[in-house]
């Protein structure tokens, strides 16, 4: 007996000899990116869904059914492209009708505000924009992946560390004066990996300056997990008297709809369109 637990022993340091020999950035992506739920999927082309917030709500329940009205379509595509689309308004004054519109312009900031972080966290794998000539450290608890990339005319340099698992564990973007440090949250579903929010903190010289915390409430569609709330509250510092504003707000999201046959009338930049 003593001698095939020596043996059982032996093995493992042996196969953990190999895993080690193994480490590799490939390998890691591979291995990590099936332990997570996203909402794009291999077999997702696009998806679509209608959203609204608790601000635009208060406002429209004045004149019309606010669970029918949502004001705006966000529409997402494989190449990492989002697009907005005016959904149809109640029968309105002029008056009341262009300030329907600037609420619908004010919600599609607010939610412009947290999409680029939901592709990270909760539509893709946050493995999956990881470039190849990404920089990787093996450490023996963490794995600590630096790039840089472009974003407009901004250079940005990204530090991300995983468990040696592949669970993420922190992202900073670094830009010029600035720095931006994501905590993302999980919480084991089934045998994956669910987001179930992030908290957010930007510096300015390494001073705060704002930070967001963001949580999310999920439903299932069809076999799939969707988002359909996002809880938020974000703090920013007065300008002239640095004092910190607290503001909380909630992001409501319904209709999920997954490869639709899409007709684009526009490029894909902030006031793009698309035709479903």
């Amino acid at each position: 007996m003593k001698k095939r637990i020596i043996s059982i022993i032996a093995f493992l340091l042996v196969m953990s000899s190999v895993t080690v020999a193994q480490d590799d950035l490939a390998t890691f992506k591979e291995k990590a990116s099936q332990y997570y739920h996203t909402l794009a999927r291999d077999d997702v082309k696009n998806f679509t869904c209608k959203i609204s917030s608790s601000i635009y709500i208060n406002f429209i329940k004045q004149y019309a059914d606010s669970t029918f009205y949502y004001p705006l379509k966000f529409i997402w595509t494989s190449a990492g492209n989002g697009y907005y689309a005016l959904q149809p308004l109640p029968e309105l004054s002029d008056s009341l009708r262009r300030e329907t519109l600037t609420r619908a312009q004010a919600l599609k900031n607010l939610w412009s505000g947290i999409v680029y972080d939901m592709q990270k966290f909760i539509i893709r794998s946050p493995l999956t924009a990881l470039p190849e000539n990404a920089a990787a450290t093996f450490g023996n608890d963490t794995v600590g992946i630096s790039f840089s990339f472009r974003d407009k005319a901004r250079q940005i340099t990204s530090k991300e560390t995983f468990t040696r698992g592949g669970q993420l564990g922190r992202v900073i973007w670094i830009y010029d004066t600035q720095k931006v440090v994501n905590y993302p949250k999980y919480k084991e579903l089934g045998d994956k990996w669910l987001c179930t929010g992030w908290d957010s903190q930007v510096y300015e010289n390494a001073q705060i300056t704002s930070g967001i915390g963001v949580r999310v409430i999920y439903a299932t569609l069809d076999h799939k997990i969707v988002p359909e709330q996002f809880n938020i509250v974000a703090q920013a510092r007065e300008k002239e008297n640095n004092i910190p504003i607290t503001s909380s707000y909630t992001l409501f999201v319904k209709d999920f709809l997954f490869n639709e046959d899409l007709q684009f009338v526009s490029a894909p930049t902030d006031s793009g369109r698309a035709n479903p």
